[in-house]
């Protein structure tokens, strides 16, 4: 019986701990999920500094995909922005529940609830309202982008 040679054996154990130390990822997730998080409530803040139309125009990646009301996709940081800057003013508002992260820290997702507010009612009623799921990927720059902005009207209530 022949014995293995120490490099046949030696060689795929290398290779092995190479691969785990270099491609496995050690990001804390629970931190990223929480700086995830703050990104979305950041970004809910331009909105209501700026206008959701300049607020989309910081925080959508170029290729971005917005689903809502049931109607088309409209597809494109640019396309979306100009939808925004067309729209009537209104102040656009929500409050981020919850963000996963993916293991590698290189998808997220948040999700929470939405208002549509008449022009310059930070405070006011809502004209619609309902929920929200944003995916989200991290950038070359470490940066979060919103890829997909998935939006889902509430019925309104009865009287």
């Amino acid at each position: 019986m022949k014995s293995p040679q120490i490099g046949s054996v030696l060689i795929p154990l290398y290779a092995s701990v190479l691969f785990l130390t270099c491609c496995s990822s050690s990001i804390d997730v629970d931190a990223e999920q929480a700086a995830l998080l703050q990104t979305d409530r950041d970004f809910n803040q331009a909105s209501l500094d700026y206008g959701a139309a300049e607020a989309v125009h910081m925080y959508l990646a170029d290729g971005a995909i917005m689903l809502s009301g049931g109607g088309e996709p409209i597809t494109g940081k640019e396309t979306i922005y100009q939808l925004m800057a067309a729209g009537a003013g209104n102040v656009l508002v929500w409050i981020p529940r919850r963000a996963e992260v993916s293991r590698n820290g290189e998808l997220g997702w948040t999700w929470g609830t939405y208002e549509v507010r008449a022009p310059g009612a930070k405070n006011g009623p809502a004209l619609s309202s309902g929920n929200y799921v944003n995916i989200w990927r991290k950038q070359e720059d470490g940066t979060w982008k919103v890829i997909v902005d998935i939006g889902s009207v509430k019925p309104p209530p009865k009287d």
